[in-house]
């Protein structure tokens, strides 16, 4: 896979190219489909797969609320199409002169230096000046020019149809585990681990730290969670929640069950697995100490239920 990061409007491809267009946030199941229709398109017509997304997400312009909080990293995006077997990731900077192109530049100049011959879009995407223009602006491209247009129609799970706000929506009410279905995968935060107050590892519960900045923290408490550390799955509970000295941090704290190493300064995945209960103010630190406790326990017959299950 290559990688392309262009800060502005002067990129070109070589090759003839399937372009899949759309920010991704979260690549759930619904984008996932719409990329391998690409890639699969692009392989039958001999033609390289491109997916071109953009940074920062669209709506940081066009929406006058502004930019949602992030379902993951732009890195953690970028490593997730990737896994889907692209050809070619362009991360385009979307900034006032990118989104000030009219229909006719971003169709016949811009996407026309990709070599374009064939757009992959969802059915509520928007493009050109003011995102004015929509897919039957595309499909009237795609009749006069000859440029294949497909539109991937809503796409549902349980009656719902699956978009990111509707797992934005999920994660801040806790419900890792429908998330975690519209997303094909576990809801995951990934970090470098930060030193913390010591407080857990003084009453026997080291926790790895890791800030959640720049994108969405899921709903406060605690949950069932699996770490990543080197390749290798550990099983652990996890507490999101505002630090005791800055309110305006919210910190991912892990505990690791059955682990004994020195985390500092390393990169972990921490994947949600499910919502275990809310935030509590403890009376005491003995009310504390009880509640990890129970916490890990309650974990621990959690995961024995599961292996049972499998």
């Amino acid at each position: 896979m290559k990688y392309i990061i262009s800060e502005n409007t002067e990129i070109t491809l070589n090759e003839e190219s399937v372009v899949a267009i759309g920010n991704f946030d979260g690549v759930h199941i619904a984008h996932q489909r719409l990329i391998k229709e690409a890639i699969d398109f692009a392989t039958r017509s001999r033609m390289q797969s491109v997916v071109l997304t953009f940074r920062p997400h669209t709506a940081h312009l066009f929406d006058r609320f502004g930019s949602p909080h992030l379902i993951m990293s732009y890195e953690e995006k970028i490593e997730e199409i990737g896994r889907l077997g692209v050809d070619i990731i362009i991360e385009q900077r979307f900034d006032e002169i990118f989104a000030n192109l009219s229909r006719e530049e971003f169709l016949s100049g811009y996407m026309r230096q990709l070599q374009t011959r064939a757009i992959f879009i969802g059915f509520d995407f928007k493009f050109g000046r003011d995102g004015t223009s929509n897919t039957e602006h595309l499909l009237e491209f795609g009749r006069k020019t000859g440029v294949f247009i497909y539109v991937l129609k809503p796409q549902s799970l349980l009656g719902t149809t699956i978009s990111s706000t509707k797992i934005r929506n999920l994660l801040l009410e806790g419900n890792i585990e429908l998330a975690n279905q519209f997303l094909g995968r576990r809801y995951y935060i990934s970090g470098s681990v930060i030193p913390g107050k010591m407080l857990g590892r003084s009453l026997g519960f080291p926790t790895a730290n890791i800030p959640i900045v720049n994108r969405l923290s899921p709903r406060e408490g605690v949950y069932l969670t699996n770490t990543i550390i080197e390749g290798m799955r550990y099983k652990s509970v996890s507490n999101v929640g505002r630090t005791s000295h800055n309110k305006e941090i919210t910190l991912l704290e892990t505990h690791i069950l059955d682990f004994d190493g020195e985390l500092y300064d390393k990169r972990v995945r921490v994947e949600f697995i499910k919502f275990l209960r809310p935030e509590i103010r403890f009376s005491s630190m003995e009310e504390l100490v009880s509640t990890i406790k129970k916490d890990i326990n309650t974990a621990r017959m959690i995961f024995g239920e599961m292996s049972e299950s499998n």
